[in-house]
């Protein structure tokens, strides 16, 4: 018991010389809101759960090395505190880091994001605070030194003094949880969200344990939930009537407007994708399902939405209906491709892929650069599109082809080859500190002009593959669809890049669809989702919509419902597009009705001046969350394996 005790007191001491330091960060940079000296001791109680969690962990530990030598215990001690130690400040510290840079202390998604892609991380981890880290990591293992001396020490702490301390630390804990989760005043959100690292993740934790009952009830009661019928079932009434070739080109990170047909002020930049433009219907309103490729490519796939879970969702279990166009053309005697830049084991998307799925030819960057590589890893967008060539060159030239490509250039850090036109300068981003997380603000016109080069050179990559069809009688009788899979952001709202928020710039992107025999230009300014696109695909082919998939065929007739959209990354949210009124809702509440047509730039807030649609809407979207998290968690795996997915 004792050496149980120094352990929570060892912890606790670490918490509040974070705190302190956490405090001072937060006061030289001005990040503290009004008022945060009355709100401080809250979040700091709010903690507690927290350090209890570790400090047990670590006790545990501990026991565990008792049970060796002497010697050999006290150095397994050392290294155990130091690593632990090591680890839970420089979460800390990268956490204050992200809330002074992005206003964002680092969430759980993110974490595991990290944590999966460490390799991948760890060079511009090293760039940005390699410096802070080694000091920590000196000043750790002191640290972790002395505890093992303390905690070997024959002292023993006072164990009524101690009790009685827990029980106020605890109840003030209970009663500050009570009070702040169930309050909806800002200076309760300000609490969990915007005072402390740990008091933020142990909200977040204490939200996912929590049961959410908002329109619960009624979530229950209007799901709807089609029995599951095979695929055999469904291509016995449903043969395509057409069988064109279908290439389906998904691009990375580019906003709807970041184009020379939608209106961006460089109409050089992709003169490529303009002359295609001119030939398809464009859906400048495309929304994704989300703003990381994880969630947004996915849902592209199976045409489903991908709120499956209360956090970020790694495919380590695929236990539902899940079907991909790939199979339904497959079946309908399509010969099938997917070829893609990046390593498809980022978060599990290969898993999902191959769940209940044989993909009949399959490359991604693995196949170049071999297994040994961080997770996000990806390949010259050049070499992709000479797979795909080398693909259409040996595939059956009497069979229909569904080929898919990803290219992935414009991702963050928007790195070309060396041999690379640039005709936008100046865009070196060697001079100033240039991470995903953050830059410089005076430099944003630097890293624009370095991502603009990188869209330069994927539409070249783009109009080699079109020039190839061209040129090999493949074109005008083909379906091609391109698209993006989310948008990028230049600090519009306060974000670089993506899988932060969930406004326009980062969730809006647009479409091109290319029909059989199509020679003029179309724009439909109705608003579709991502997952809008199989079943759009299906109705060109004249067949039905398949019975597993959340989209709407929309080449006929505009969306009925809402779209929807999710973020599970560097902050937690999901939303809501009745167009042209969009709600927003994020894990740290703050939120915000915007007017599309109004106000494009989601600057002011419309909450106020139409409250009942507000109302309304977070209805709408609070339904949509109960009913895909009781499918997806409540329910008993075989039950949701002989349902499909809500119909919405």
């Amino acid at each position: 018991m004792n050496r149980l005790i120094k352990t929570l007191y060892f912890w606790i001491g670490i918490a509040l010389i974070c705190n302190l330091l956490s405090l001072s960060a937060g006061l030289f940079s001005n990040v503290l809101p009004k008022g945060f000296f009355l709100l401080y001791p809250i979040a700091g109680v709010m903690q507690f759960p927290l350090i209890l969690a570790i400090a047990l962990a670590h006790f545990g530990l501990n026991i565990l090395f008792d049970l060796l030598p002497e010697r050999f215990a006290r150095k397994g001690q050392w290294l155990t505190c130091t690593l632990l130690l090591f680890f839970c400040t420089g979460v800390y510290l990268s956490s204050q880091i992200m809330r002074i840079e992005i206003g964002s202390f680092l969430s759980w998604d993110m974490l595991g994001v990290a944590i999966s892609d460490t390799k991948q991380l760890l060079p511009d981890i090293g760039r940005r605070i390699g410096v802070h880290l080694l000091v920590l990591a000196l000043l750790t293992s002191a640290v972790g030194f002395g505890f093992v001396r303390y905690y070997h020490h024959t002292s023993r702490p006072v164990g009524r003094k101690f009790a009685i301390i827990m029980a106020v630390v605890l109840g003030l804990s209970g009663t500050s949880f009570a009070m702040v989760m169930g309050s909806s005043k800002p200076s309760a959100w300000q609490v969990q969200y915007d005072m402390l690292p740990t008091t933020f993740l142990t909200s977040t934790w204490a939200e996912n344990l929590l049961l959410t009952d908002d329109y619960a009830a009624e979530a229950i009661e209007t799901i709807q939930l089609d029995p599951r019928t095979s695929l055999e079932e469904y291509l016995e009434y449903n043969t395509p009537q057409t069988t064109p070739n279908i290439f389906l080109i998904v691009l990375e990170s580019i906003t709807w407007n970041h184009f020379s047909f939608t209106g961006y002020e460089r109409e050089d930049i992709t003169p490529n994708l303009q002359a295609f433009s001119e030939q398809s219907t464009l859906f400048p309103f495309t929304y994704a399902a989300a703003n990381h490729s994880n969630y947004a490519q996915p849902s592209i796939h199976s045409s489903q939405y991908p709120l499956r879970t209360k956090n970020l969702n790694t495919y380590t279990t695929v236990d539902y209906p899940k079907t991909l166009l790939f199979d339904i053309l497959a079946n309908s005697g399509y010969q099938t491709a997917f070829i893609s830049s990046q390593n498809e084991d980022w978060c599990g998307m290969k898993t999902f892929l191959f769940a209940d799925t044989e993909l009949q030819y399959f490359r991604h960057s693995k196949d170049e650069l071999g297994d040994d590589i961080g997770a996000e890893s990806k390949i010259d967008d050049k070499l992709t599109c000479e797979w795909a060539l080398e693909y259409l060159e040996q595939r059956d030239p009497e069979t229909p082809t569904f080929l898919y490509i990803n290219l992935q250039r414009t991702h963050f850090p928007y790195d070309i080859p060396e041999e690379a036109d640039r005709p936008y300068q100046p865009c070196s981003t060697d001079d100033f500190q240039f991470s995903y997380l953050g830059y410089p603000r005076d430099e944003i016109q630097t890293v624009i002009n370095k991502y603009d080069n990188a869209l330069h050179y994927v539409d070249e990559q783009v109009g080699t593959f079109i020039n190839y069809l061209k040129e090999n009688d493949l074109y005008e009788d083909s379906l091609i669809i391109i698209t993006t899979d989310h948008g990028e952001s230049f600090y519009e709202h306060g974000f670089p890049t993506h899988s932060s928020s969930l406004y326009d710039d980062q969730i809006r992107v647009c479409t091109l669809i290319k029909q059989p025999g199509q020679k003029t230009a179309a724009v439909r300014n109705d608003p579709i989702s991502q997952i809008d696109i199989n079943p759009t695909i299906l109705e060109i082919l004249g067949m039905e919509n398949y019975p597993s998939f959340q989209g709407e065929p929309i080449l006929n007739n505009p969306r009925t419902n809402p779209i929807y959209f999710i973020c599970h990354s560097i902050n937690r949210g999901i939303g809501i597009l009745d167009y042209p009124l969009k709600f927003i809702l994020p894990d740290t509440r703050r939120q915000h009705l915007t007017h599309i047509e109004e106000d494009p730039a989601e600057i002011i807030d419309y909450s106020s001046q139409d409250p009942e649609r507000m109302l309304e809407l977070r209805k709408q979207l609070e339904i949509f969350r109960q009913q895909q998290l009781y499918y997806y968690m409540d329910l008993p795996a075989e039950e949701r394996s002989n349902l499909f997915p809500p119909r919405l």
